[in-house]
């Protein structure tokens, strides 16, 4: 009987660990894919142009780093900057005055998606391209 109980305690355990590791490859994956330089390249909001897409034409680009560390510039020149992290589909960014939770709707090799919602309800999306 003892050894019942200690196989069934072993086979959880596996189970347990091998669900677990999956689960931090998954989140590597998603903190390696973001890893890049993303130019903006459209928006859309609730509360403006329909909720159509808006193409932008403004030379803004966000630089995630492998340090976890991002840079925000304007025309290549740096107007801000902080660390980033991902838990789940959540992106936090962490500028020196300000933390921003965004929803990543899209993340994979070419675009990256993020909805930020305010308290009042409204909404907004951007999209990056490499």
């Amino acid at each position: 009987m003892k050894k019942s109980y200690l196989f069934l305690a072993l086979m959880i355990t596996l189970l347990v660990c091998s669900a677990c590791s999956s689960d931090d490859d998954n989140s590597n994956n998603e903190n390696s894919l973001i890893i890049a330089i993303w130019s903006e390249n459209r928006y859309k909001a609730n509360d403006f142009n329909n909720q159509d897409w808006y193409n932008l034409t403004e030379p803004i680009t966000l630089e995630f780093q492998s340090n976890g560390n991002f840079i925000d510039k304007y025309d290549g020149v740096v107007e801000g900057n902080g660390t980033w992290t991902i838990s789940g589909n959540n992106l936090t960014m962490d500028w020196s005055d300000e933390i921003q939770q965004r929803e990543i709707l899209i993340l994979n090799e070419t675009t990256l998606q993020l909805k930020e919602t305010f308290e009042n309800g409204d909404w907004e999306i951007y999209e990056y391209v490499k």
